[in-house]
């Protein structure tokens, strides 16, 4: 087992897989750490046939073939944790990507830990209006008679062997209670809100990375030159055109195929609709991409 390095998950369709190909390649410009990812069959086949080269380790779950909805994002993320092969590691979202060398953050992980990057801890009282991963939190509070729920911004964690089993059974657990009577909500019961759920119980770590308003970001997590990675949401024009230059670059560096960074372009804009909108500005940016692509 290696001392420390990365872990991701993806699956389904092909643009999660191509990127967590392209956050694999910015690990291993701007360090030396291992990377590797846990996804279900169709992942795991696509990863052997065209992107070896790209992780260290390529690990396959059946449990994520054996659900579907909002159930495989949780299967998926509970995998990541259960298998990462690294005594020490840190994950993220395959919608991220590094821009520099990550592995100051291992001094972060003590014994024992399991360290979410840190929104708060709500009451009833002060959870009104916050929407987590499309859920009212005061719906959550008002059908399950909670008294505090765990808001987290769930694209990184940072963990050891420890940390890791005690929240893998928390999440098991808690899955298994919440999930029959989550139905009145909806099919909404990702890994954010299922963390959420688990969270005031489950011993976690804040990294107070974030800002505390969900809506806003610590300038560390934005397109900047004092930042680490990036995750895909919060990104405007600038940004989402500065990561899908950033992961093209990344493809020629390692002699891959660049016309596969498209995927970004489009997962961004179209994450980001509200922000940049879907017209002009959605065509504009892909424009530029396939342009660059072509040089």
């Amino acid at each position: 087992m290696s001392d420390a390095g990365i872990i991701t998950c993806a699956f389904g369709r092909r643009q999660y897989l191509e990127m967590a190909v392209d956050l694999a390649l910015s690990v291993k410009f701007s360090s030396q750490l291992p990377v590797a990812v846990v996804s279900d069959t169709g992942g795991c086949s696509y990863f052997r046939k065209f992107y070896s080269c790209a992780f260290d380790q390529i690990i396959l779950d059946n449990t994520i073939d054996e659900v579907s909805g909002s159930e495989r994002f949780v299967r998926a993320k509970i995998a990541a944790i259960k298998h990462s092969p690294y005594r020490k590691s840190l994950f993220f979202d395959a919608d991220v990507v590094c821009v520099r060398d990550v592995s100051a953050l291992f001094d972060l992980i003590k014994a024992e830990s399991f360290i979410v990057l840190g929104r708060l801890h709500h009451s009833l009282e002060t959870c009104k209006d916050i929407v987590h991963n499309g859920v009212p939190v005061t719906q959550l509070f008002e059908h399950f008679g909670l008294s505090s729920y765990t808001h987290c911004f769930n694209c990184a964690f940072f963990f050891d062997n420890p940390g890791a089993r005690r929240l893998v059974r928390a999440m098991e657990e808690g899955d298994r209670t919440w999930r029959p009577c989550f139905a009145p909500i909806g099919d909404n019961l990702y890994d954010e809100v299922l963390l959420g759920l688990v969270g005031p119980t489950a011993s976690l770590t804040y990294y107070e990375g974030v800002d505390r308003l969900y809506q806003t970001q610590d300038p560390r997590f934005r397109w900047s030159d004092s930042f680490l990675f990036v995750h895909s949401s919060p990104m405007r024009l600038k940004e989402a055109a500065n990561v899908v230059m950033y992961v093209l670059k990344n493809r020629r560096r390692f002699n891959l195929r660049g016309v596969d960074a498209i995927y970004w372009a489009e997962h961004l804009l179209a994450r980001r609709a509200v922000v940049l909108g879907r017209g002009r500005r959605f065509a504009a940016v892909v424009s530029v991409v396939r342009e660059w692509i072509q040089r």
